[in-house]
């Protein structure tokens, strides 16, 4: 049976809850490729109709495939994939609240950079933008 399938039997309402069920039908592996990501996301948008739950389900299967899979310890890997993760990512003095963050943008010789809200650089060099006049 079709994981999806499998797991829409054993979900009494995927709208308020859509955990029950997940593990049981393998959704919460870590999918084999970012295709198979691609596929069964789609699936679950078009069985129930629920954008958010195939949004949140891909979302959990990157966090696994890029953060834990690709950055985990042995350790990590075993106690965490197969499991309900979630990324969190703050800045100095505001934490993760969006509206806090600020940036500039700052011209410098053959290329711009942007400058996060303490004025340290998150570098992205863009000399060919400059050198083609792209960034008139």
């Amino acid at each position: 049976m079709d994981p999806v399938d499998s797991w829409l039997a054993k979900c009494p309402d995927p709208a308020t809850d859509p955990m029950p069920g997940m593990a049981e039908a393998g959704l919460l592996a870590p999918c084999g490729s970012y295709r198979e990501i691609a596929r069964i996301k789609a699936a679950l948008v078009e069985r129930t109709g629920l954008l958010g739950v195939g949004g949140v389900w891909g979302g959990r299967q990157m966090v696994g495939r890029w953060f834990i899979e690709g950055f985990g310890t042995k350790a990590q890997k075993a106690a965490w994939l197969g499991k309900t993760a979630a990324v969190s990512i703050s800045e100095p003095g505001v934490g993760a609240h969006p509206k806090l963050l600020t940036t500039r943008g700052a011209r410098r010789w053959r290329a711009s950079e942007v400058v996060d809200h303490a004025g340290g650089p998150v570098r992205r060099r863009l000399a060919h933008h400059r050198r083609k006049g792209l960034d008139q």
